[in-house]
């Protein structure tokens, strides 16, 4: 345990958003030390009762008949360094004998929890797959709850294959000063409706992670290696997709506020917390890049400021986002009935990150070989210019970072013929830090933009279908911090706003028209602390969020606007169908 004085304290949370808890704990795994900082209990708000905290997010469909399956109940007190909590899972025919054939799968992760915690990181995973990465909220003495819905209807080939095991993940620590445990209850609900996609589900669905049994498991990832595992695929697969759950911690929780390690060095600053603010998450495969991602800035419901999460978490939070890489180009090289070596890595990552992921596979049940090759590799290294000028504790650092790749090959199936594949990506990314004030005042300002296509041909060049896909992550925080006459306490204030932003078209040569669907989802934060020693002595905040989404087919808008409050209290909650309110 490094202990630290209030002023190094300051300059860590104000420089690198540091957690005030980690002023004593640097590593941010659970620890017992009693001397650390939990977010208080907020101001009642008239009543004892459970606050219930939200993630705005889509709505499901639900229509239809349904059948419930409970898999998991479990209290997750002293689990650090334990494995995953794991129960036997079985397909649902028996459990839904009145279910003809359902259509949709969606799972429910309910967990409630009372006391001083912090928040922690969780996953589930069945028969190794991660099926969602999440964190929990903070507790308060009077207790929340929260749930998370999830379409999980692409896993459908775990479903109704055979018996494996169901895996969660939740590292805490419960004693006199930790003393929320959180109990997590795991259901699948099954539907039968009409705008179900299960057909589209791959066949087959193959983990890519630490475990080699069908346990849960992901990569710990620091600095610049590369985790991989070794998979054969079966030679008669057309179509593959790489998803990947990633989500960063201690050091790098808070990556794209990061300064460079020489403005560190030069400050005699004891932190891990450098490496500047650009990662990517690199995927390869036998030591070849074959595609990478820029990975959203997830806030939990620790991060920053505390306050804003009371009531409504930050976009992701509770559902950590996954990133597809469509590996279709690859088949003939990845399905020659040999072994090759699936690597996930994270450009200058600080320790640590967890990262896994799930490789989705079609299989041409007419056929034993599908005859495939790569036409056009193109994976130039990514280009990185970063400019510093500091002096003192006072400076501006700025990158920018871009990459393109572009990815071709042919496949020869019974399912679609012989037709090729061609994948374009690219992203431009940019990044600036300005501290002034000697240290006191911070900004940061991100901004990512990603575009990826995917044209399916035929021999003769003529177009079977084309999907482009737009990503956007504009991120600003400001913080100021005024310390006060008794050189233990300090106010900071602190503005935040970021946002997922969306959108893909679509079109084929069956559809004869292009389909488009966008989605907005921006959050802004506003409020401020007063702190001693380590201890929050009072604040307020804000936390204003708006979704707006506009689907393919006319009419199929959903628009929900939320506002809410440090005391768990959502003053405003709107949302329609409508889509005046969704443009």
């Amino acid at each position: 345990m490094i202990t630290k004085s209030p002023l190094f304290c300051l300059l860590l949370i104000i420089i690198f958003y540091t957690r005030i808890s980690e002023c004593i704990l640097i590593n941010h795994t659970p620890s017992p030390s009693p001397q650390h900082l939990l977010r208080t209990s907020p101001k009642s708000n008239g009543h004892n009762s459970t606050t219930e905290l939200l993630e705005l997010t889509l709505p499901i469909p639900s229509n239809g008949p349904n059948c419930s399956i409970t898999l998991l109940s479990h209290d997750f007190a002293n689990t650090v360094g334990s494995p995953p909590t794991t129960v036997p899972f079985s397909p649902p025919s028996d459990a839904c004998p009145d279910l003809l054939q359902w259509t949709r799968a969606v799972l429910l992760f309910s967990a409630s929890s009372a006391g001083d915690q912090y928040d922690r990181i969780a996953a589930v995973w069945l028969g190794g797959v991660e099926l969602l990465r999440t964190s929990t909220a903070e507790p308060t003495e009077s207790g929340v709850r929260w749930t998370v819905r999830k379409d999980v209807t692409r896993y459908a080939s775990l479903f109704t294959g055979p018996p494996a095991n169901l895996s969660v993940m939740l590292e805490n620590i419960v004693n006199d000063v930790y003393t929320g445990v959180y109990s997590v209850n795991i259901s699948l609900v099954l539907y039968e409706d009409e705008k179900s996609r299960v057909s589209e589900a791959a066949d087959l669905v193959i983990p890519i992670s630490e475990s080699d049994g069908d346990g849960g498991s992901w990569f710990r990832i620091s600095g610049s290696e590369t985790r991989a595992k070794a998979v054969e695929l079966p030679r008669n697969a057309y179509k593959a997709v790489l998803e990947i759950y990633a989500s960063p911690h201690s050091d790098d929780e808070f990556w794209y506020s990061n300064p460079p390690d020489e403005y560190i060095e030069a400050n005699g600053l004891l932190t891990g917390r450098g490496g500047g603010a650009f990662r990517e998450i690199v995927a390869t495969v036998d030591g070849a890049v074959v595609g990478s991602v820029v990975p959203f800035p997830v806030v939990y419901t620790g991060g920053i400021v505390p306050l804003f999460w009371s009531a409504v978490v930050g976009i992701g939070a509770f559902d950590v986002p996954s990133y597809e890489l469509d590996l279709t180009p690859f088949v003939g090289s990845i399905a020659d009935g040999g072994a090759h070596a699936f690597g996930l890595g994270v450009t200058d990552a600080e320790p640590y990150w967890l990262v896994d992921a799930n490789l989705h596979v079609w299989l041409d049940q007419g056929s034993s070989v599908v005859e495939a090759k790569v036409t056009e590799y193109r994976a130039p290294y990514v280009s990185i210019d970063l400019e510093t000028e500091f002096a003192g504790l006072d400076g501006k650092f700025e990158i920018e970072a871009e990459r393109r790749l572009v990815f071709a090959g042919w496949a020869n199936s019974s399912v679609l013929g012989n037709v090729t594949t061609i994948v374009q990506h690219k992203f431009k990314f940019k990044s600036k830090i300005k501290i002034d004030r000697e240290g006191n005042h911070k900004q940061t300002k991100m901004e990512h933009k990603s575009e990826t296509r995917i044209r399916v041909k035929t021999g003769s060049g003529k177009s079977v279908s084309m999907m482009k896909r737009t990503r956007s992550y504009p991120l600003t925080i400001e913080t100021e911090t005024l310390p006060e006459s008794d050189k233990t306490r300090y106010l900071s204030r602190t503005n935040l706003s970021h946002a997922m932003l969306a959108s893909h078209k679509r079109s084929s040569s069956v559809m004869g028209r292009s389909l488009v669907a966008s989605i907005s989802n921006e959050q802004v934060s506003d409020g401020w602390m007063r702190v001693e020693d380590h201890s929050v002595l009072e604040g307020a905040a804000t936390t204003r969020q708006s979704l707006r989404y506009v689907g393919e087919e006319v009419g199929d808008c959903y628009y929900r606007e939320v506002s809410a409050t440090d005391e768990g209290e959502i003053v405003r909650d709107y949302s329609s169908e409508a889509c005046v309110f969704a443009y």
